[in-house]
């Protein structure tokens, strides 16, 4: 009975600690880093673009898998196992074969992981000129369109399409401040 009651009240505590997660939060999440971190958005126009190739990282996942793989292929290469010489044969070729795997895995998981873009030459208001090389996403860029260039303080920048809101990162979904919010006076909170 006790243990029941125990467990009711667990049962109970977990409903209502639950009902304080699901509180209205915002959408918008942050990465930790970015926190109070200064960043700039500026307009400019497109001057040129060029279809790129971004190249596809290789990790040990690729070589492993493919290790593995050659590995078996290696061992089923040579048949049953009857005599040492045999066996000395199987040790051979799965070397081999796994050694040979590894290299086409790492190889293939490249491959697989290559994106299109785009290399964009944009000409910023201010004057100044950059180079973005990107994702291709939805629609590519036209010579001629105007942009906006979001740049974090590291330093890295995405280029988005005018009619598309900048405020917001397509991949993060970060919130992005505008000029405007930052340029309100607000009152000062007391404590």
């Amino acid at each position: 009975m006790k243990n029941l009651a125990i467990l009711a009240l667990s049962l109970s505590l977990l409903v209502v600690m639950s009902g304080c997660a699901t509180s209205k939060r915002p959408t918008v999440h942050f990465p930790a880093g970015h926190s109070g971190m200064a960043h700039r958005l500026e307009k400019g126009k497109v001057v040129g673009t060029r279809d790129v190739v971004i190249d596809g990282r290789s990790s040990l996942t690729g070589a492993t898998l493919g290790g593995a793989v050659g590995t078996a292929i290696g061992v089923a290469a040579v048949g049953p196992i009857e005599d040492e010489r045999d066996l000395r044969q199987t040790v051979g070729s799965a070397a081999v074969g796994g050694a040979v795997g590894a290299v086409v895995g790492q190889m293939i998981e490249k491959r697989l992981t290559e994106r299109r873009g785009q290399e964009l030459s944009i000409e910023l208001e201010s004057g100044e000129r950059l180079v973005v090389v990107q994702e291709l996403g939805e629609r590519s860029f036209e010579d001629t369109e105007t942009v906006y260039v979001y740049t974090t303080h590291m330093g890295n920048s995405r280029v988005f399409h005018e009619d598309e809101d900048p405020y917001v990162d397509p991949e993060t979904n970060a919130y992005i401040v505008s000029d405007e919010l930052e340029e309100q006076e607000l009152e000062p909170v007391e404590w």
